[in-house]
């Protein structure tokens, strides 16, 4: 969760006759399956995708992250710190599981993933709706570690001799260069 605080301020509406007092207010923000799936309501098309997004777009996903019920014009304050330093939260990874991936990376069966996929692939394998407000980069995780589990010793899930054989390779480079060693 990021939070946004915004300092006392008057804003002043567009017909400038009429001004609104703001109190100091803390805005807690999350990026979440939930928000990702209200954004997708609206505009009927995959959060996920690498299509660049409207600035309307994005002040919308903003509104979508809110955790509390905050007046619209408060996201209006919002200084351009703020907008960076909630990019940023979106961008961070929030877990510390990582993988290794042996191999060239293999293309994806879905091309298009929707929350509503995301949803069905929690259905699947038991996961209860309550982590849908977890942050997104930790529900797939935790969905990728499902798998990886659960496909432990079974056939056909052990790597092959040449990514064995590269894996090793690999590990034993890395651990020179921790060793701060030649061989």
């Amino acid at each position: 969760m990021i939070e946004i605080d915004v300092p006392e301020t008057t804003i002043a509406f567009g017909d400038g006759q009429r001004a609104k007092y703001i109190a100091p207010t803390r805005v807690r923000l999350e990026h979440s399956l939930l928000a990702m799936s209200k954004w997708e309501a609206k505009y009927q098309r995959s959060f996920l995708n690498e299509e660049p997004r409207t600035s309307e777009e994005v002040e919308y996903y903003i509104r979508c992250m809110a955790l509390d019920d905050v007046e619209p014009y408060i996201f209006s304050t919002f200084s351009s710190q703020d907008y960076d330093a909630i990019q940023a939260y979106i961008s961070a990874s929030h877990t510390a599981t990582t993988f290794q991936s042996y191999g060239p990376p293999r293309p994806s069966k879905m091309h298009v993933v929707t929350t509503e996929v995301i949803y069905y692939m929690m259905i699947i394998r038991g996961i209860p709706f309550d982590v849908e407000t977890w942050p997104i980069d930790r529900l797939m995780t935790l969905l990728k570690v499902y798998d990886i589990e659960s496909n432990r010793g079974k056939k056909g899930t052990t790597m092959s001799a040449k990514q064995s054989a590269q894996w090793r390779i690999d590990e034993n480079e890395r651990r020179k260069r921790m060793m701060k060693s030649k061989g």
